[in-house]
C-alpha cells in the first residue's frame, strides 16, 4: 500500500470506529498528514524527473566532449606531425649545435 492508501484506510476506519466531535478533529489531523505526503510524493516526483534530465544531459555532455577530445587529439598529431617534418625530424631548430655522441661528463670547453 502507498502512504495514501494507509491514509484513506485509516479515516475509513476513523468513520467506522468514531464519533464527533473526536471523529472530526482525527480527520481534519487526518487530512493535513494527508496534504503533507501529497505535496512531499509531488516533490519527490519533480526531484526524481530532474535527476533524470541531468542525467541524460550529463550523458550527452560526456558524449560531445570525448568527441571533441578525438578531434583534439587527431589535430594534435597533425600539428605534431607538421612540426616535425619542418624541422627535419629534430625537436629543437637548432639542435645541431649539440653535440649528442659524447656523454656530458666527457665534453669540454
Amino acid at each position: 500500500m502507498t502512504p495514501i492508501e494507509h491514509l484513506n484506510r485509516l479515516d475509513e476506519l476513523i468513520v467506522e470506529h468514531t464519533k464527533a466531535p473526536i471523529a472530526v478533529t482525527l480527520r481534519n489531523q487526518l487530512s493535513i498528514a494527508r496534504e503533507q505526503v501529497e505535496a512531499l510524493q509531488a516533490e519527490h516526483l519533480a526531484l526524481k524527473n530532474a535527476y533524470v534530465v541531468l542525467k541524460n544531459q550529463s550523458q550527452d555532455a560526456i558524449v560531445r566532449l570525448e568527441e571533441e577530445n578525438k578531434k583534439l587529439i587527431k589535430e594534435n598529431h597533425k600539428i605534431v606531425a607538421e612540426n616535425t617534418e619542418a624541422s627535419n625530424g629534430s625537436v629543437f631548430k637548432d639542435d645541431h649545435l649539440f653535440n649528442t655522441e659524447k656523454p656530458i661528463d666527457t665534453i669540454t670547453d
